[in-house]
C-alpha cells in the first residue's frame, strides 16, 4: 500500500499530480492506496479534518503499518500539515517518497530531521531544487507530474480560447480590483474568441456569472477539465493546473500569475507559455510556439520514472 500526501476531488490540480503520479511510478492495479489530506492533518484525532470524516478515515495505525512509503508530490505545504505522518516513518523506519515537489515551504527545516527516511526525491522548480540542495537531500529536477497524467494527450482543438477565473489568491500582490479589472479586460479582449469560461472551486460560479455575464464551467470531476482543456488552443487563466493540461495536449498556455511557483512553466524554454502579473494584462497576444513539446514532455516521463523507479527498486 501506498499512502499519498494529497487531495481528492478538492482541487483539480493534486489529482492531476497524484494521476501522474501514479504513472511515473507504474503502480499495479492491484496495490492500494490511501489519501491523506495534505491540509489541516491532525492526529491523534479527526480535529477540524473535515475531509477524514468525508472520506471514513480510519486511524493511522491502522494502515500506516502496512504501507510501502509515504508519499509527498506537489506544492504547496508538502511538508507543513504532515508532521504527523513524519513522526510514524521516523519511529517506524517507513520510506519516504518526495516526487515533483515544488517551492520553498513553512517547515523546510523538518528536511534536515526526515532526511534519513527520505528514500527518493525530484522536484519540479528552482526553489524546490534550492531548499532540498541546502538540507543536502539527493534529488533530480523533472517537469511538474501533472504534465503525465495519462488522459492529457493531444485532441483535436475544437476551442479556440478557454478562460479560467480566479477570485483570489493569498499570494498575489495585488489588490482585487486589480485582478478583477484583469479579467474584465482579458475577457473584453479575447471575447469573440473565448469558447469556456471555466473556475475551479465552486465558490468562484456565482461572482464569474456576474462579472463576465455567462455561465461558468464548474465540476468537482477532474476529468471533466481535462476532457475541455485538452481540446483547447490556447490557455488564458490562473490556474497553474489549468496551464498544465493545455500545455501537455499540444496546446499554448498565458498565465495571469507570476510569481516563484510559476517557473515550474517558465522554467523551460520549450514550452509555449508566458506568465504576466495582473497589471500586464494587456500584454498578453496569442500566437507562442513550442518547441517539440509532445517529444520533450515523453522524454521528461521517460527520464522521471526510470530515475524514480531505480531508487525506489532498490529499497
Amino acid at each position: 500500500m501506498l499512502v499519498m500526501s494529497t487531495t481528492s476531488l478538492l482541487c483539480q490540480g493534486d489529482d492531476f499530480i497524484r494521476d501522474g503520479v501514479r504513472r511515473l511510478l507504474g503502480i499495479q492495479p492491484t496495490e492500494g492506496e490511501i489519501w491523506v489530506n495534505r491540509t489541516g492533518c491532525e492526529w491523534p484525532g479527526a480535529g477540524t479534518n473535515i475531509w477524514r470524516v468525508v472520506r471514513n478515515m480510519p486511524p493511522p495505525d491502522e494502515f500506516m503499518p502496512h504501507a510501502r512509503a509515504f508519499v509527498m508530490a506537489g506544492t504547496p505545504g508538502w511538508l507543513n500539515g504532515d508532521i504527523s505522518w513524519c513522526h510514524w516513518c521516523m519511529e517506524h523506519e517507513t520510506p519516504i517518497w518526495l516526487i515533483g515537489v515544488g517551492s520553498r515551504q513553512h517547515g523546510e527545516d523538518m528536511l534536515k530531521w526526515i532526511k534519513p527516511q527520505i528514500k527518493v526525491a525530484t522536484a519540479r522548480d528552482a526553489d524546490a531544487c534550492a531548499v532540498l540542495t541546502e538540507y543536502g537531500v539527493e534529488h533530480e529536477r523533472f517537469l511538474e507530474p501533472g504534465f503525465h497524467a495519462p488522459y492529457f494527450a493531444p485532441q483535436p482543438k475544437d476551442l479556440d480560447v478557454v478562460l479560467t477565473f480566479r477570485r483570489e489568491r493569498k499570494l498575489h500582490e495585488e489588490m482585487q480590483p486589480c485582478r478583477l479589472a484583469a479579467y474584465r479586460g482579458l475577457y473584453a479582449k479575447f471575447k469573440d474568441r473565448i469558447d469556456c469560461v471555466l473556475v475551479h472551486e465552486p465558490n468562484e460560479v456565482e461572482f464569474a456569472r456576474r462579472l463576465f455575464g455567462v455561465e461558468p464551467f464548474f465540476s468537482h470531476e477532474p476529468r471533466r477539465y481535462a476532457d475541455i482543456y485538452c481540446r483547447a488552443r490556447h490557455y488564458v487563466g490562473g490556474r497553474v493546473h489549468g496551464a498544465v493540461p493545455v500545455l501537455a495536449a499540444g496546446g499554448e498556455a498565458h498565465l495571469l500569475y507570476n510569481e516563484a511557483k510559476t517557473e515550474t512553466l517558465t522554467g523551460y524554454d520549450w514550452l509555449p507559455v508566458r506568465c504576466y502579473r495582473h497589471p500586464d494584462w494587456e500584454q498578453v497576444e496569442l500566437g507562442l510556439e513550442g518547441d517539440n513539446v509532445q517529444e520533450r514532455i515523453a522524454a521528461d516521463f521517460a527520464a522521471h520514472a526510470a530515475y524514480l523507479r531505480a531508487r525506489v527498486e532498490c529499497e
